[in-house]
Formats: structure tokens, C-alpha cells, sequence
């Protein structure tokens, strides 16, 4: 038998929580909040006591984020048993010091469980594994893997970089030879916790492998067999996502961007400047991306060079200024000399 067991993020919990019964937490732990790193243990400290609480009542134990969606009707025990049977874990490269969380803090403090394991050089901290599969716990391996790590005689130290299931994978990798499997891609934290990763050298790796959790942007790309979680819906981004350099250069924040770049800095120039700026922004379509996807990673680093240029942050600029003026509902939009006007006045100050 398996049980979802789903985790809030503090505050209000999900309108379907009427629906199960709760676990409440002993009060006799008290997470040590008077160590800055402790103040966010408590993320930590309920999964593991909920697993220890349920270990003996279930075969799999499934923990997922309150702001989940299942999409489809599936045998999630054959999917359990399919996974501990195939023993792999998928990882993806990161990009440097530009991830949701600090990789190298969680690595050694996952890692700490294991200290004395004659193999433990043996993991592969270049590939980060986080959400990149469910967290699926075997409840016949949690005697163990508390026995060895003593987790529930700790609670009240344990830290935010103290990530429930990665050093429940890292368990299975040195006791249970589970084996990392490399996506080829790379992204801001794990890939298929993100709005978007970027396959790198032309691989289509991700296309083949069956996955079970994915964003609610990389959805359409993916197998989609056995995929019927998907996690962090309370995480879009108002990033604006261009899949290819042709979309980026066609999209409205770039033309206004060159209409800037070739300004003569002049008061007539500016106020031209802001009216066409104006008509080209009404008549574009400005449906952007804001979602993400999958983007090869070559053309990904041209796109974020381009977005770094002048023309674009300019662009971007002037484009806020007419969103800000266009809007139908404030008075002066309605009259395209006014609102060029207001347009005008602020890019002279800016100047």
C-alpha cells in the first residue's frame, strides 16, 4: 500500500486538508531556533517525523509539496515498486552561483549522515538531484536508514540545509545501489523543479527517459507515461522566457530597443521616440512567454547575452513605460498624445 503524505509551506494549509487526517507534530520538540540556519528545520523535522510516525503501517511513503497537482489516474504502487526496482536517480548540472539554494551547503550537510561509509567519495556532486524524481520512500529501508542516521534523536538540530530526501538518496546510493543517472541538461536548481533547463551539446536524453514529477512548464515537452505529478504550481516566475534568438529579436522590448539605440538624444527625437515606441507596443502581440520550457543551452546563452545588451534593458525600459501608459483604464490613455507625452517626460528625466 502507498500513502501521499503532502507538506505546506507554513500559514493556510490546502483546501483539500478536511479531506485526511493530519499528523501533528510532538510538542515536545522544539526546533532550536537561536541558530539562524535552525530557524527553518521545521520543514525538515516534519517529514522525517511523519515517516517515522507511519513506517511500519505502509509499503511507500510519497511526500509531496501542498501546491501539487496529480493530472491523471495511475498505478502509483507499480510506478514505487518500478522505481526501487530500476534504481536510478536523475541529476543535472547547475548553473554557478546562480541556483534556488546554495548545492555546495547541501552536499555537505546531507553528506555529514554518512561520514564513516568507505564509498562515500563516490557520489557525484556535480549532478544535483533534488525533485528530479518524487521522493518515494520505501518504508522496509526506514529502520535502517533512521538506525544509521539517528535523525529522530535529533530533531531539535536539524537545519534547513538538511533536505529530507536527499540524504534519504544518498542512503540508497551507498546502501541500496541506486545509481545517478545524467540528464545532460543543465539548470537554476533541479530541472525538473524549474521553469525551464537547457539540454546541453544538442542531447535529447530528457525526450527517452520516463519521468514521474516535472514544472507545469516543462509538461508539454515530456514523456508523459508515467508523468502524472506536477510540482511547484506557486512557482511561475514573471520572467519573460524567448525560445529561440529569432523570437527574441521579432518581440516588441527589442524593436522599441533599436528604435532607442538609433534616438538622436534630442527633446523632438524623444518625444518621436515615445509615440512610435507607444504604436508599436499596441499593435505587437505582447503574449509573452512567461511560463518557461526547454531551450538548447547554445542558443539559451545567446538569448541571455542579448537580454544583457543595452538594446534590450533599454527596450525593456521603455516598454514598462508604455504598459504603464497604455492602460486603458487611467484617463490620459485614452489620448495617444497625452500618454507619449507622459513617455516623453520620463526619458528626459531618465537622460
Amino acid at each position: 500500500m502507498v500513502i501521499l503524505i503532502t507538506m505546506g509551506g507554513g500559514g493556510q494549509s490546502s483546501h483539500n486538508a478536511s479531506l485526511y487526517n493530519g499528523i501533528v507534530l510532538d510538542s515536545n520538540i522544539n526546533v532550536d531556533v537561536t541558530q539562524s540556519t535552525n530557524v527553518l528545520g521545521i520543514v525538515n523535522v516534519k517529514k522525517f517525523y511523519a515517516l517515522d510516525l507511519l513506517k511500519d503501517k505502509y509499503e511507500y511513503i510519497i511526500i509531496l509539496d501542498s501546491e501539487c497537482e496529480i493530472t491523471k489516474a495511475i498505478d502509483v504502487y507499480a510506478l514505487c515498486e518500478q522505481f526501487y526496482n530500476n534504481k536510478i536517480l536523475y541529476g543535472n548540472e547547475v548553473f554557478p552561483n546562480y541556483t534556488f539554494f546554495n548545492v555546495n551547503i547541501i552536499y555537505k550537510t546531507c553528506k555529514k549522515y554518512f561520514a564513516k561509509h568507505k564509498d562515500l567519495h563516490k557520489i557525484n556532486d556535480k549532478l544535483y538531484l533534488w525533485f528530479n524524481q518524487l521522493c518515494i520512500f520505501k518504508c522496509e529501508y526506514l529502520h535502517e536508514f533512521f538506525d544509521i542516521t539517528n535523525l529522530t534523536n535529533q530533531y531539535e538540530m536539524l537545519t534547513f540545509w538538511d533536505f529530507d530526501y536527499y540524504i534519504f538518496m544518498y542512503y540508497l546510493i551507498l546502501y541500496k545501489d541506486f545509481r545517478i543517472v545524467d540528464m545532460e541538461v543543465i539548470a537554476s536548481g533541479g530541472a525538473l523543479e524549474c521553469d525551464a533547463f537547457y539540454p546541453q551539446h544538442g542531447s535529447k536524453k530528457y525526450l527517452s527517459e520516463s519521468f514521474m514529477v516535472c514544472h507545469l512548464a516543462l509538461y508539454p515537452y515530456l514523456n508523459k507515461e508515467n508523468l502524472f505529478v506536477i510540482h511547484h504550481k506557486d512557482r511561475i516566475s514573471s520572467e519573460i522566457h524567448y525560445m529561440s534568438l529569432e523570437e527574441l529579436k521579432e518581440s516588441s522590448i527589442y524593436k522599441i530597443g533599436m528604435l532607442y539605440k538609433n534616438c538622436k538624444k534630442s527633446y523632438f527625437r524623444y518625444l518621436k521616440l515615445a509615440y512610435k515606441s507607444l504604436k508599436l507596443y499596441r499593435e505587437a502581440n505582447k503574449n509573452y512567454n512567461t511560463l518557461g520550457g526547454i531551450v538548447d543551452y547554445d542558443i539559451y546563452k545567446q538569448i541571455r547575452e542579448l537580454k544583457q545588451t543595452d538594446i534590450y534593458q533599454n527596450g525593456l525600459f521603455v516598454e514598462n513605460l508604455c504598459t504603464r501608459y497604455a492602460n486603458k483604464n487611467k484617463w490620459y490613455a485614452r489620448n495617444k498624445i497625452l500618454a507619449s507625452l507622459y513617455i516623453f517626460y520620463k526619458l528626459i528625466k531618465r537622460k
